[in-house]
Order: C-alpha cells, then sequence, then structure tokens
C-alpha cells in the first residue's frame, strides 16, 4: 500500500488510466524487479505479464519514469530483505576454533590491537594482576573467553569487530588504551560485540531502552 501511494504521490502522475490500471501496474513493476532479483521472489505469472503488456504496452511507456520510482523503491526492499537474512545467517554460525576462518580474523583482530604475540590457546584470558605483563592474553582486548563471547552473534559479531579494528586500526588502538583506563574502564571486545547484538534482540530495530 505504501508503494501504491508513492506511485500516485509522483508528480506529473496524471494519466487518467492510472487509478484503474495501479493494482496491475504495481503487480506488473513487481515482476520486473523479480526478473532482476532472481527466481527466489518469483510471484509471477509470465503469460499474464506479456498480456498485460500487450494490452496497455503505450500506457506502461508513458508512465515508464513511475515505474523507474516503483522499481527503485521495491529493489531496495529486497536487497534490505537479502542483507538482513545474511545478517542473521551468520548470527547463527557458533564461531569455532578448528574453523580456519574463525581463527584468522580473531588473529588478524589481535594484530590490529596489539604488537605482541598471539596468544597461544584462546582459553588464556587473564588480563588484569597476571604474573607476567608480557604474556598474550585475548582478556587484554577486552574478552572473557572469545570462543563463548560470541555466543549471542555469532560469525556477525566477529566479522563486525574485525572490520572496525582493522579498518579503523588507529583509531581503534586509543580507544583500546582508553577502555583500559580505571576512569572509564570497560570490556573492548564485548562492547563491540553488544553493540552488534543490539539490533537483533529488537527485532532489527534499535530501541532507546537497550542503551546504557
Amino acid at each position: 500500500m505504501t508503494l501504491v501511494c508513492l506511485l500516485f504521490s509522483i508528480p506529473g502522475n496524471s494519466h487518467p488510466m492510472t487509478l484503474l490500471l495501479n493494482s496491475a501496474l504495481f503487480k506488473h513493476t513487481i515482476c520486473h524487479v523479480v526478473s532482476l532479483y532472481g527466481p527466489e521472489f518469483g510471484m509471477c505469472n509470465p503469460e499474464a505479464v506479456v498480456a498485460f503488456e500487450d494490452q496497455y504496452g503505450e500506457l506502461l511507456v508513458s508512465m515508464t519514469g513511475c515505474r523507474d520510482h516503483l522499481t527503485d523503491a521495491l529493489s531496495q526492499i529486497l536487497k534490505k530483505n537479502r542483507d538482513v537474512s545474511e545478517m542473521v545467517s551468520l548470527a547463527a554460525i557458533k564461531v569455532d576454533q578448528k574453523n580456519e576462518e574463525h581463527c584468522r580474523l580473531l588473529h588478524e583482530s589481535w594484530a590490529a590491537l596489539d604488537d605482541r604475540p598471539v596468544p597461544e590457546s584462546f582459553d588464556v584470558t587473564k588480563s588484569v594482576g597476571k604474573g607476567d605483563d608480557n604474556l598474550s592474553s585475548w582478556g587484554d582486548l577486552g574478552f572473557q573467553t572469545p570462543l563463548t563471547d560470541f555466543r549471542m552473534t555469532g560469525v556477525l559479531g566477529l566479522q563486525s569487530l574485525h572490520f572496525v579494528v582493522t579498518r579503523y586500526k588507529k583509531r581503534s588502538r586509543e580507544t583500546l588504551q582508553v577502555s583500559r583506563s580505571l576512569q572509564a574502564w570497560f570490556p573492548f571486545a564485548l562492547t563491540s560485540i553488544n553493540v552488534t547484538a543490539f539490533p537483533s534482540n529488537s527485532g532489527g530495530k534499535l530501541s532507546k531502552k537497550q542503551l546504557p
């Protein structure tokens, strides 16, 4: 209904047949978008589309601008739905130390934030009060245990953390240092995971009630 209203709000869309054909044009436009985005969105009868074009072809040509607007709107909706579906799928994948790609993302995240060698084990997480300050610890990045900390966000959370710290390395290192100060102490990695989890915990909408 919103898209049909969009169609009627376009300046110059005053053809007398527009109101009579809005539902047919709407379906025809959906089919046009489907042809661009693949069979998974299939919902059209090809013969009906051809018949519609034969009967109202000239009108469709005169309304190309309207259809372009509607096509763009539908295309963006379909892209958004695809992106959300992909993110939901990634969030459902458990971070696993047996997965080479998962380990690579963790190791590259470490290297972006700390110049010391990568911790020998994902179980080495102690950071405060450890005997040797040179001992690499995932806790120094704000983890408890990396393999289980991503339980809310799965691989999506890992990819998000990796993207931020590798793309914005200097700022991420500065933020990590701030996170270790007594005045502003917060677990850097866990905070990143929680930020990623906010939208998924509210049906795709970030609620102000979830913010600290």
